[in-house]
């Protein structure tokens, strides 16, 4: 009985481990990368003083609050749009084109899209990507995929769609709900020239995200501030890529 149970918690420990592995695993590789970055968006130019302010998740009933922060504040963002999310919010979706914000597709159910079939990767960018032109009138010309899992499957796809990944270099931690101070020091304590900005703007599409977004729409305009303080101006994705093409060091 002894041996059994001890062979028991060997496998539970092994098991554990490899869960832990696999999380650093996924951080690091969504953080920093460890294989060509070939069409990949980490930053921006490090030579200008623009930072990009992105959302995923939305839309959602928080986004017209973050919307209008953003027009008192006269700044432009990138939201990352959930296919199913887009079909219920339509007036929101097309209010963010309207406003002059860049969009982006992130797939349709918010379905983790690496180590799937191309088929069922195809499937979630492409129903996100028709019901998301239906809607706004515009087609996505970046891609962030759920969570920041993707493998060369999807990035293979990706290409031939002529999309752009666009990942992160800073997350504010905002879908953790830890308090409005948190997620302003998160955002902007180590912010610099060309970084990207992860927030959400949805109350959660899976179980560990069920929470509401009030933090995050509390935290916004503080976060502005700080940012200009520093002397960092918040831009939108595709203009944080003009000056990426524009700068010396190139993209």
């Amino acid at each position: 009985m002894a041996k059994i149970i001890l062979n028991a918690a060997f496998i539970l420990l092994l098991f554990i481990l490899m869960i832990i592995l696999d999380s650093i695993y996924f951080y690091l590789n969504c953080y920093y990368g460890f294989f060509s970055q070939a069409g990949i968006v980490r930053s921006g130019s490090r030579n200008k003083r623009n930072v990009a302010i992105t959302f995923d998740d939305g839309p959602s009933k928080y986004t017209d609050k973050i919307l209008d922060i953003l027009k008192n504040r006269k700044v432009k963002a990138t939201f990352f749009l959930v296919g199913e999310q887009v079909g219920q919010y339509p007036h929101i979706a097309r209010r963010i084109v309207e406003e002059g914000h860049d969009i982006g597709n992130h797939s349709f159910a918010h379905s983790r899209l690496s180590l799937r079939t191309k088929k069922t990767v195809m499937e979630q960018i492409e129903k996100a990507e028709r019901i998301i032109k239906k809607i706004t009138g515009k087609k996505a010309l970046y891609f962030r995929p759920p969570n920041g899992n993707y493998d060369q499957n999807l990035r293979e796809i990706l290409v031939r769609k002529g999309y752009k990944m666009v990942l992160w270099t800073i997350s504010s931690y905002d879908w953790m709900n830890p308090g409005v101070g948190i997620i302003i020091s998160k955002a902007t304590k180590r912010a610099k020239n060309g970084d990207i900005i992860l927030f959400h703007d949805s109350g959660g599409l899976i179980k560990s995200h069920m929470m509401g977004r009030e933090q995050t729409i509390n935290a916004l305009p503080k976060v502005i501030d700080e940012l200009k303080k520093k002397r960092l101006m918040p831009v939108k994705i595709s203009r944080l890529l003009k000056d990426n093409y524009n700068s010396p060091l190139g993209g």
